[in-house]
Protein backbone atom coordinates (compact mmCIF):
# COMPACT_ATOMS: atom_id res chain seq x y z
CA UNK A 1 0.00 0.00 0.00
CA UNK A 2 1.17 3.51 -1.03
CA UNK A 3 1.53 6.21 1.48
CA UNK A 4 -1.32 8.16 0.89
CA UNK A 5 -1.75 11.98 1.24
CA UNK A 6 -5.42 13.40 1.19
CA UNK A 7 -4.78 17.68 -0.14
CA UNK A 8 -6.97 20.28 -0.73
CA UNK A 9 -8.68 20.54 2.35
CA UNK A 10 -7.30 23.07 4.26
CA UNK A 11 -8.93 26.90 3.93
CA UNK A 12 -5.88 28.93 2.67
CA UNK A 13 -5.29 28.57 -1.31
CA UNK A 14 -1.71 27.49 -1.98
CA UNK A 15 0.30 31.03 -3.14
CA UNK A 16 1.80 29.96 -6.86
CA UNK A 17 4.26 31.45 -8.96
CA UNK A 18 5.36 30.96 -12.71
CA UNK A 19 8.76 32.09 -14.19
CA UNK A 20 8.94 32.31 -17.85
CA UNK A 21 12.83 31.34 -17.99
CA UNK A 22 14.41 32.34 -21.63
CA UNK A 23 12.87 32.65 -25.16
CA UNK A 24 10.30 29.22 -24.87
CA UNK A 25 9.27 29.84 -20.74
CA UNK A 26 8.35 33.88 -21.50
CA UNK A 27 6.48 32.71 -24.36
CA UNK A 28 4.23 30.23 -21.84
CA UNK A 29 3.42 33.44 -19.22
CA UNK A 30 0.68 34.61 -22.60
CA UNK A 31 -1.76 31.20 -21.59
CA UNK A 32 -1.04 32.02 -17.67
CA UNK A 33 -4.99 31.86 -16.62
CA UNK A 34 -5.70 35.35 -14.95
CA UNK A 35 -8.31 34.85 -12.10
CA UNK A 36 -6.14 31.79 -10.32
CA UNK A 37 -3.88 34.71 -8.63
CA UNK A 38 -0.76 33.35 -10.00
CA UNK A 39 1.82 35.36 -9.56
CA UNK A 40 4.31 35.61 -12.84
CA UNK A 41 7.88 36.22 -14.20
CA UNK A 42 9.72 36.57 -16.61
CA UNK A 43 14.08 36.04 -16.60
CA UNK A 44 16.09 36.13 -20.21
CA UNK A 45 19.74 36.06 -20.38
CA UNK A 46 18.94 38.28 -23.54
CA UNK A 47 17.39 41.23 -24.09
CA UNK A 48 14.05 41.17 -25.48
CA UNK A 49 11.39 43.57 -26.51
CA UNK A 50 8.22 43.66 -24.01
CA UNK A 51 10.50 41.66 -21.55
CA UNK A 52 8.69 43.64 -18.84
CA UNK A 53 5.27 43.48 -20.14
CA UNK A 54 5.53 39.45 -19.41
CA UNK A 55 4.65 39.14 -16.36
CA UNK A 56 4.21 40.99 -12.98
CA UNK A 57 7.96 40.89 -12.26
CA UNK A 58 10.75 40.70 -15.00
CA UNK A 59 14.77 40.75 -14.88
CA UNK A 60 17.19 40.44 -17.26
CA UNK A 61 20.02 38.35 -15.73
CA UNK A 62 23.74 39.17 -16.69
CA UNK A 63 25.38 36.25 -18.10
CA UNK A 64 28.31 35.52 -15.58
CA UNK A 65 25.23 35.24 -13.07
CA UNK A 66 23.60 32.54 -15.20
CA UNK A 67 26.68 30.89 -15.31
CA UNK A 68 27.33 31.00 -11.69
CA UNK A 69 23.76 29.40 -10.96
CA UNK A 70 23.88 26.63 -13.39
CA UNK A 71 27.57 25.65 -12.41
CA UNK A 72 28.27 26.06 -9.05
CA UNK A 73 27.89 23.80 -5.95
CA UNK A 74 24.23 23.65 -5.22
CA UNK A 75 25.29 23.90 -1.36
CA UNK A 76 26.23 27.23 -1.74
CA UNK A 77 23.59 30.27 -1.60
CA UNK A 78 22.57 32.34 -4.56
CA UNK A 79 20.62 35.03 -3.01
CA UNK A 80 23.02 37.62 -1.12
CA UNK A 81 25.73 36.70 -3.82
CA UNK A 82 24.41 37.60 -7.06
CA UNK A 83 22.33 41.03 -7.51
CA UNK A 84 19.34 39.06 -9.55
CA UNK A 85 19.17 36.00 -7.23
CA UNK A 86 18.96 38.61 -4.30
CA UNK A 87 16.10 40.99 -6.36
CA UNK A 88 14.16 37.53 -7.29
CA UNK A 89 13.99 36.06 -3.69
CA UNK A 90 12.76 39.63 -2.38
CA UNK A 91 10.41 39.35 -4.74
CA UNK A 92 8.92 35.09 -4.57
CA UNK A 93 8.76 36.06 -0.70
CA UNK A 94 5.55 34.19 0.25
CA UNK A 95 5.10 32.07 -2.60
CA UNK A 96 4.92 28.19 -1.25
CA UNK A 97 5.13 26.49 -5.22
CA UNK A 98 7.29 28.27 -7.71
CA UNK A 99 7.49 26.74 -11.33
CA UNK A 100 10.54 27.85 -13.85
CA UNK A 101 8.99 27.21 -16.81
CA UNK A 102 12.04 26.68 -19.61
CA UNK A 103 13.03 25.46 -23.03
CA UNK A 104 15.87 22.93 -23.42
CA UNK A 105 18.81 22.90 -25.88
CA UNK A 106 19.84 26.57 -25.96
CA UNK A 107 21.87 28.50 -23.30
CA UNK A 108 19.99 31.46 -21.69
CA UNK A 109 16.55 29.81 -20.62
CA UNK A 110 17.59 26.84 -18.41
CA UNK A 111 20.33 28.93 -17.22
CA UNK A 112 17.34 31.17 -16.06
CA UNK A 113 15.21 28.35 -14.64
CA UNK A 114 18.15 27.20 -12.49
CA UNK A 115 18.43 30.59 -11.36
CA UNK A 116 14.72 30.59 -10.12
CA UNK A 117 14.90 26.83 -9.11
CA UNK A 118 17.91 27.61 -6.46
CA UNK A 119 16.52 31.01 -4.87
CA UNK A 120 13.25 29.46 -4.56
CA UNK A 121 14.18 26.57 -2.94
CA UNK A 122 16.38 28.72 -0.62
CA UNK A 123 13.31 31.41 0.26
CA UNK A 124 11.55 27.87 1.38
CA UNK A 125 9.24 27.56 -1.63
CA UNK A 126 8.59 24.22 -2.98
CA UNK A 127 10.81 24.55 -6.48
CA UNK A 128 8.84 22.71 -9.34
CA UNK A 129 10.94 23.16 -12.86
CA UNK A 130 8.76 22.82 -16.02
CA UNK A 131 11.32 21.50 -18.82
CA UNK A 132 10.49 21.36 -22.39
CA UNK A 133 12.64 18.67 -24.63
CA UNK A 134 13.03 19.92 -28.21
CA UNK A 135 12.00 18.26 -31.34
CA UNK A 136 14.30 15.27 -32.61
CA UNK A 137 14.36 16.65 -36.13
CA UNK A 138 16.54 19.77 -34.56
CA UNK A 139 20.32 19.00 -34.26
CA UNK A 140 21.34 16.25 -32.52
CA UNK A 141 23.87 18.38 -30.26
CA UNK A 142 20.84 20.20 -28.95
CA UNK A 143 18.91 17.41 -28.13
CA UNK A 144 21.94 15.98 -26.54
CA UNK A 145 22.51 19.21 -24.22
CA UNK A 146 19.22 19.15 -23.26
CA UNK A 147 19.20 15.94 -21.55
CA UNK A 148 22.15 17.31 -19.83
CA UNK A 149 20.31 20.14 -18.89
CA UNK A 150 17.62 18.27 -17.44
CA UNK A 151 19.74 16.60 -15.39
CA UNK A 152 21.45 19.46 -13.87
CA UNK A 153 18.28 21.07 -13.21
CA UNK A 154 16.93 18.19 -11.31
CA UNK A 155 19.55 18.47 -8.83
CA UNK A 156 18.83 21.92 -8.55
CA UNK A 157 14.78 22.21 -7.65
CA UNK A 158 12.15 19.58 -5.90
CA UNK A 159 10.77 18.20 -8.78
CA UNK A 160 11.41 18.24 -12.73
CA UNK A 161 8.12 17.77 -14.84
CA UNK A 162 9.83 17.00 -18.60
CA UNK A 163 7.34 17.44 -21.49
CA UNK A 164 8.59 16.75 -25.04
CA UNK A 165 7.51 18.55 -28.28
CA UNK A 166 7.57 15.14 -30.00
CA UNK A 167 4.91 13.37 -28.59
CA UNK A 168 3.00 16.32 -30.34
CA UNK A 169 4.36 15.01 -33.83
CA UNK A 170 3.76 11.67 -32.72
CA UNK A 171 -0.02 12.31 -31.63
CA UNK A 172 -0.93 14.99 -34.57
CA UNK A 173 1.74 15.10 -36.91
CA UNK A 174 -0.16 17.36 -39.17
CA UNK A 175 -0.74 19.87 -36.55
CA UNK A 176 0.97 23.84 -37.74
CA UNK A 177 3.96 24.26 -35.72
CA UNK A 178 2.75 27.41 -34.15
CA UNK A 179 0.15 25.71 -32.30
CA UNK A 180 2.19 22.53 -31.44
CA UNK A 181 3.81 24.92 -29.29
CA UNK A 182 1.11 26.39 -27.88
CA UNK A 183 -0.20 23.41 -26.79
CA UNK A 184 3.41 22.10 -25.06
CA UNK A 185 2.89 25.90 -23.81
CA UNK A 186 -0.62 25.17 -22.16
CA UNK A 187 0.66 21.86 -20.60
CA UNK A 188 3.66 23.35 -19.28
CA UNK A 189 1.16 25.26 -16.71
CA UNK A 190 -1.32 22.43 -16.25
CA UNK A 191 -0.01 21.72 -13.04
CA UNK A 192 0.03 25.18 -11.58
CA UNK A 193 -3.20 26.02 -13.26
CA UNK A 194 -4.66 22.91 -11.34
CA UNK A 195 -2.67 23.73 -7.88
CA UNK A 196 -3.47 27.07 -7.76
CA UNK A 197 -7.42 26.25 -7.84
CA UNK A 198 -7.46 23.04 -6.03
CA UNK A 199 -4.41 23.00 -3.64
CA UNK A 200 -4.23 24.75 -0.06
CA UNK A 201 -1.02 25.83 2.11
CA UNK A 202 -1.44 22.65 4.34
CA UNK A 203 -0.63 20.52 1.05
CA UNK A 204 3.00 21.47 0.45
CA UNK A 205 4.73 18.84 2.13
CA UNK A 206 3.03 16.05 0.94
CA UNK A 207 3.45 18.00 -2.59
CA UNK A 208 6.94 17.89 -1.81
CA UNK A 209 7.29 14.26 -1.19
CA UNK A 210 5.17 12.89 -4.42
CA UNK A 211 7.96 15.49 -6.49
CA UNK A 212 11.10 14.78 -4.39
CA UNK A 213 11.18 11.05 -4.82
CA UNK A 214 10.92 10.56 -8.35
CA UNK A 215 13.79 11.04 -11.09
CA UNK A 216 11.76 12.92 -12.98
CA UNK A 217 7.52 13.46 -13.67
CA UNK A 218 4.95 13.74 -16.29
CA UNK A 219 1.33 15.12 -16.76
CA UNK A 220 -1.85 15.28 -18.62
CA UNK A 221 -5.29 15.89 -18.26
CA UNK A 222 -8.14 13.47 -19.49
CA UNK A 223 -11.59 13.01 -19.28
CA UNK A 224 -14.16 9.57 -19.24
CA UNK A 225 -18.04 9.17 -19.03
CA UNK A 226 -19.12 9.65 -16.32
CA UNK A 227 -20.86 5.96 -15.35
CA UNK A 228 -17.52 4.37 -16.65
CA UNK A 229 -15.81 4.76 -12.69
CA UNK A 230 -13.06 5.59 -11.28
CA UNK A 231 -10.90 2.56 -12.33
CA UNK A 232 -11.60 3.58 -16.17
CA UNK A 233 -10.76 7.25 -15.18
CA UNK A 234 -7.22 5.57 -13.44
CA UNK A 235 -6.66 3.91 -17.37
CA UNK A 236 -6.91 6.78 -18.94
CA UNK A 237 -4.20 8.50 -17.68
CA UNK A 238 -1.56 5.91 -17.35
CA UNK A 239 -2.15 5.22 -21.28
CA UNK A 240 -2.45 8.69 -22.14
CA UNK A 241 -0.83 8.90 -25.49
CA UNK A 242 0.90 12.44 -25.02
CA UNK A 243 3.01 10.91 -21.32
CA UNK A 244 3.61 7.64 -23.35
CA UNK A 245 4.89 5.94 -19.88
CA UNK A 246 5.28 1.87 -18.51
CA UNK A 247 3.03 2.24 -15.42
CA UNK A 248 5.26 -0.41 -13.64
CA UNK A 249 7.94 2.65 -13.55
CA UNK A 250 5.80 4.67 -11.69
CA UNK A 251 7.08 5.93 -8.12
CA UNK A 252 4.14 8.29 -7.28
CA UNK A 253 1.29 10.54 -8.10
CA UNK A 254 -0.79 13.37 -7.68
CA UNK A 255 -4.48 13.33 -8.35
CA UNK A 256 -6.92 15.82 -8.74
CA UNK A 257 -10.38 14.65 -10.07
CA UNK A 258 -13.24 17.05 -10.88
CA UNK A 259 -17.04 15.71 -11.57
CA UNK A 260 -19.56 14.44 -9.13
CA UNK A 261 -20.78 10.71 -9.86
CA UNK A 262 -19.24 6.93 -9.92
CA UNK A 263 -16.47 8.23 -12.26
CA UNK A 264 -15.79 11.40 -10.12
CA UNK A 265 -15.37 9.63 -6.81
CA UNK A 266 -11.52 10.60 -5.80
CA UNK A 267 -11.25 7.56 -3.82
CA UNK A 268 -12.31 5.66 -6.73
CA UNK A 269 -10.11 7.00 -8.65
CA UNK A 270 -7.26 6.67 -6.37
CA UNK A 271 -8.18 3.32 -5.80
CA UNK A 272 -7.73 2.63 -9.29
CA UNK A 273 -4.91 4.51 -9.63
CA UNK A 274 -3.21 2.19 -7.33
CA UNK A 275 -4.19 -1.10 -9.19
CA UNK A 276 -3.09 0.22 -12.55
CA UNK A 277 0.61 1.54 -10.80
CA UNK A 278 0.86 -1.41 -7.78
CA UNK A 279 4.55 -0.11 -7.66
CA UNK A 280 3.72 3.57 -6.86
CA UNK A 281 5.12 4.30 -3.49
CA UNK A 282 2.94 7.26 -3.04
CA UNK A 283 -0.12 9.02 -3.81
CA UNK A 284 -1.31 12.55 -3.17
CA UNK A 285 -5.20 12.76 -4.57
CA UNK A 286 -7.82 15.23 -4.29
CA UNK A 287 -10.62 17.49 -5.51
CA UNK A 288 -9.70 19.82 -8.64
CA UNK A 289 -10.46 20.24 -12.57
CA UNK A 290 -14.22 20.30 -12.90
CA UNK A 291 -16.61 18.29 -14.62
CA UNK A 292 -17.11 19.07 -18.39
CA UNK A 293 -19.79 20.81 -19.32
CA UNK A 294 -23.44 19.47 -18.92
CA UNK A 295 -22.03 17.31 -16.34
CA UNK A 296 -21.13 13.94 -19.10
CA UNK A 297 -17.65 13.27 -18.54
CA UNK A 298 -15.64 13.71 -15.25
CA UNK A 299 -11.83 15.62 -16.19
CA UNK A 300 -8.82 14.36 -13.86
CA UNK A 301 -5.36 15.75 -14.30
CA UNK A 302 -2.24 13.54 -12.89
CA UNK A 303 1.36 14.22 -12.51
CA UNK A 304 3.45 11.17 -12.01
CA UNK A 305 6.52 10.44 -10.80
CA UNK A 306 9.08 8.22 -12.78
CA UNK A 307 12.02 6.25 -11.66
CA UNK A 308 14.68 5.50 -13.84
CA UNK A 309 16.99 7.78 -16.19
CA UNK A 310 16.15 10.55 -17.98
CA UNK A 311 15.50 10.06 -21.94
Amino acid sequence: MPEMFRIGEGSKPLKIGVAGCGGAGCNSLKFVAGHLGIETFALNGNRRKGLGKLAGHSMLVPDYELLGASETDPRIPVAGLMRSATALAEEISGIDVFFPVCGLGGDSGWRSAALASRVAKEAGALSVCVAIFPFSVEAPARRAAALEQAKTLRTLCDGLLVLHNDRISAIAPKLPFLRALEIVSELALLLPHELAAAGTKGDAPALKSIFSRASYMKTDVTTVDCGDGGAELARALVGSEWMDLDAKCIKSALLLVGGEGEGGDVEGVAAGLRKVAPSMEALAFGRGGGSEPGGRKVRACAVFGMKGELH
